[in-house]
Order: C-alpha cells, then structure tokens, then sequence
C-alpha cells in the first residue's frame, strides 16, 4: 500500500491505495507556499477481486451527486464522495488504470474545493508576463491547450492547459493550477486579473459578453458540482462573487498566437514585445 499527501490552494487529501495505481510519477506532492490548508479528507483506493478483470473504464462518466454526496459507477467500478465526512473511496477492478484513479480523485478535489469556498474551474490557466493570471475557458475543443501551448511559447507560465482552482484572496481571487495533469503548477498561485471565453473566429478582438451568458459559460465549466442540484443556486452565487471582482470577456480566437498581442493591449501594454519585458 502507498500513502502520501496531495495539497494544492487550500485544499488537501491523504491518500491511500495499491502502489500500482498511485505512482509518484503520475501524482504530485505539492505543498503551496503560505496557503493555509483546510482539514485535509481521506481518500482510499482498493483493488477488489470481487469484480472480473475486463477492461472498463471510469473516465468520463458522470458522477450522480446530491448535496455534496456523489457516486461514481461503471463496470469494475464504485466511488463515493461524501462532503459531510470529508472522506472518499473507489473500488477498482484489476485492470484500472492511473487514469481512472486521476478522474476519481478530480470528482473529490471539485467537491472538496466548493467545500471550502474554492471553485474547480474546466480552463487554461495563465500567469501572464506582468505578474497577471488570466483563465481562458471553453467548451471541449474552443482552444484551451492552444492557448496554453501559444502563451508558454511566447514566455508565460501555464499553471495548467485544463484545470485550474480559483479561491478568495484579499478582496480577489487567487488561481492554483490542478495537480493532475501535464503541466506543473506554481506553488504559490497567482492573482486573477481576467477571465475569457474562448469563441474560435476569424480574427482576433476582446469583446464585453452580457452577465446572463457568462454566468451560464462560467457555471457550465465547473466540473462535478454543476450536475448537483442542490449546489447550483450557491455555485451560481459564487460565481457572481467572481465576477464582481474579476472581468469576464469573450476573447474571438483564430487559433494562432496573434491573440497575444491582443490580450496584452487590453491589459494595457501596447505589444508583446512590452508584455514580455513586463512594462
């Protein structure tokens, strides 16, 4: 059996299970600089010989939530995520894979973070030159790890081309790259200065997009507690909080890296060239 910790923002889980299925390559132990870290939950993952050895998969399906109680069930499957005790457990068959393992553990991470006042975010999170954090979101295929690939080219940081954390910081919010993942996170977050809607486009331009549809965008990419009923009206409620404090545009996209020099414009710098100095 192998036990470590995975922290991140402010959340934290002590997890136990097969060493086959938690490889320290595949899991990061992260520990953020001067991030207050919540009670941490417990996570246990068991291979069970009660299921036959076919090859199921767990990623992708749909967790049944209800108040923070979730199910997770596929063939050679059962995950349970319970927010009032703070703990979680997956059963797998012989042949779960490191994936199906990193798929549970986000449906825990989405539902601890809302526990805690966070919000798991569907986007591509970018510390821009300058010190700014920008998240780029957007239905599957709208350009995330485009973007993320284009930003880290031109000298950015990724904090994560997918899946980011965002929590309250100092009248703000503060953005945590996802531990799981290709990309490596910042320990110490960075600050949010915008949010943008990916719309792909012919040309490149920063536009205003109307509250009722942003909130809509913005609650549709909010993994896992946007199936749950229940937490709906205060997910909804959360994001408002986010965007009182933070702009949200959509940004018209062609799929190149000139939208670099757009967004930065609109930051206030007049090139990337500026962008990239920091000016």
């Amino acid at each position: 059996m192998t036990t470590f910790t995975l922290s991140v923002a402010h959340l934290k889980l002590e997890i136990e299970g097969p060493d086959g299925l938690l490889g320290p390559v595949f899991f990061r132990r992260l520990h953020p600089v001067g991030s207050p870290v919540a009670t941490p939950w417990h996570v246990r993952v068991e291979a069970s010989r009660a299921f036959s050895d076919v090859p199921g998969a767990l990623y992708g399906v749909g967790p049944t939530c209800s108040g923070g109680e979730c199910r997770l069930e596929a063939q050679g499957f059962v995950g349970r995520v319970s927010t009032a005790w703070r703990e979680a457990s997956l059963i797998v068959h012989g042949e779960a894979s490191l994936q199906d393992v990193g798929y549970f553990l986000r449906v825990v991470m989405a539902l601890q973070a809302f526990a805690g006042g966070c919000i798991l975010f569907h986007s591509a999170g970018i510390e821009w030159p300058g010190a700014s954090g920008l998240a780029f979101f957007g239905r599957s295929g709208s350009g995330k790890s485009t973007v993320a690939s284009f930003a880290a080219a031109a000298g950015a940081r990724v904090l994560h081309d997918d899946l980011v954390f965002l929590c309250p910081d100092a009248g703000g919010w503060r953005m945590w790259g996802s531990p799981l993942g290709e990309w490596h996170p910042l320990a110490s977050g960075t600050l949010l200065a915008a949010i943008f809607l990916l719309v792909q486009d012919s040309a490149d331009a920063v536009e205003n997009i109307e509250p009722a549809p942003a909130l809509g965008e913005l609650v549709a990419n909010s993994p896992v507690v946007s199936a749950d009923a229940e937490l709906l009206p205060m997910l909804m409620d959360r994001w408002l909080e986010v965007m009182e404090a933070v702009p949200c545009r959509a940004l018209h996209f062609r799929l190149s890296n000139s939208f670099i020099d757009v967004v930065s414009r609109w930051l206030g710098w007049t090139s990337s060239t500026e962008a990239a100095s920091g000016a």
